[in-house]
């Protein structure tokens, strides 16, 4: 992979048209989402990790939903990477988005939801980590109060990746009554839940 169109993506995050912020962290995410870690490598290596994760607390849904689209993409079956965006502090502001009363837009809730997914997919340390937040309760709480089926979706696989071997998790997901809300969610009429 040439390092320049990723170095140059990573540079137009950093710039004051949102447009093109957005654009750039899109294109970010499209190349993250290839089969191959190498791309997911290249991006990390330019210094993507952190102007995505300043790009989560944009003021304008275009940029953020990127943003956080990108970094889902980046996590996505990297360890590496899942650890150095939790290592960056990427869990606040992206657990910040999720809280209710945030007043977010839909699609970034549910990208938001993604990324935390892929932040702790198979990564015993970041169920640890998200799961001492209140990142379970707060996922039960947007369960709870969604009409998108999308983000319906989204929260339980999100609540199912937080409890993959993960008893302390379980047993949160539990306390936080989230199996009435999935149970729920399954007599809706979606067909992807």
């Amino acid at each position: 992979t040439n390092l320049g169109g990723p170095k140059k993506l990573v540079a137009l995050l950093g710039v004051v048209n949102v447009e093109t912020q957005a654009h750039a962290a899109r294109a970010l995410a499209a190349l993250a989402s290839g089969d191959s870690r190498e791309e997911q490598d290249v991006i990390v290596k330019v210094g993507g990790i952190r102007p995505l994760l300043a790009l989560v607390d944009s003021r304008y849904a275009s940029a953020q939903c990127s943003a956080v689209h990108a970094l889902a993409m980046l996590a996505r079956n990297n360890s590496d990477n899942q650890s150095l965006i939790v290592e960056y502090g990427g869990l606040v502001p992206l657990l910040r988005n999720i809280q209710p009363g945030s007043g977010l837009p839909s699609e970034v809730l549910e990208q938001t939801v993604h990324a935390i997914a892929q932040i702790g997919r198979a990564h015993a340390a970041n169920q640890t980590n998200i799961g001492s937040t209140n990142a379970i309760s707060s996922l039960v709480d947007l369960l709870r109060r969604s009409n998108s089926p999308r983000i319906e979706t989204e929260v339980s696989g999100a609540l199912w990746v937080l409890a993959d071997r993960h008893p302390e998790n379980k047993v949160a997901i539990a306390e936080a009554q989230a199996i009435t809300a999935l149970v729920g969610q399954l007599s809706s009429s979606t067909d992807s839940s």
